[in-house]
């Protein structure tokens, strides 16, 4: 009896192995099509040239909260590459007084390239450098700007249909104000839900 066992198992566990390798190998491949999302993101800005914050992101100056919320489209081409489009609305708490401007909401002016890839067992998406977006209500209506690299990681159904994408790990992110050059640094966190529409063709 011993002897039918191991085999067995021997058997068994090669069978489960294979089949778990041949899901991480193949993970990205479902992935096509067109996904909306909605989802929120949490920053604290800070107006300064530094390239990165002190350690332990202690603030390098005085800082703003931004609180704000996503609606979009996410394309993934199948490939390994895609786009991101989103109208976003966001809030700046400290500016509550008569008078003050807290709300901006912004559009994305072409669709913003991204990747995606498999790394250590998990997906990323990396929303790339150059995605431009404009103010069209709000706080500095009509200026563009223009972000950083942004990447998230996320999580995939078996079949591809929803995706679960966050940033929630610290990382310092960049935002260029087109009409001054001025750079502000920021540190994000991010959580969005995607819900695939239409499969890849």
């Amino acid at each position: 009896m011993k002897k039918m066992v191991a085999p067995a198992l021997f058997i068994l566990g090669f069978i489960l192995f294979s089949e778990c390798a041949c899901y991480a190998e193949s993970a990205i491949s479902p992935l096509g099509g067109e996904y909306s999302f909605v989802g929120t993101s949490s920053c604290a800005d800070v107006q300064n040239q530094e390239d990165i914050f002190p350690p332990d992101f202690v603030l390098p100056s005085p800082g703003v909260m931004r609180i704000g919320h996503y609606q979009g489209d996410l394309h993934l081409n199948g490939d390994g590459t895609g786009t991101w489009e989103y109208f976003f609305s966001q809030y700046s708490p400290q500016f509550l007084d008569g008078g003050d401007q807290p709300f901006a909401a912004y559009q994305t002016v072409l669709p913003c390239d991204v990747v995606y890839e498999q790394v250590q067992n998990r997906l990323v998406l990396h929303i790339l450098s150059g995605c431009i977006s404009e103010v069209v209500f709000g706080f500095r209506r009509g200026i563009q700007f223009e972000t950083g690299q942004i990447n998230l990681t996320f999580f995939s159904s078996m079949n591809g249909d929803t995706l679960l994408l966050s940033k929630t790990r610290p990382g310092v992110e960049e935002i260029k104000n087109l009409d001054t050059g001025f750079v502000t640094k920021r540190l994000c966190a991010r959580t969005y839900t995607a819900i695939r529409e239409n499969a890849a063709r």
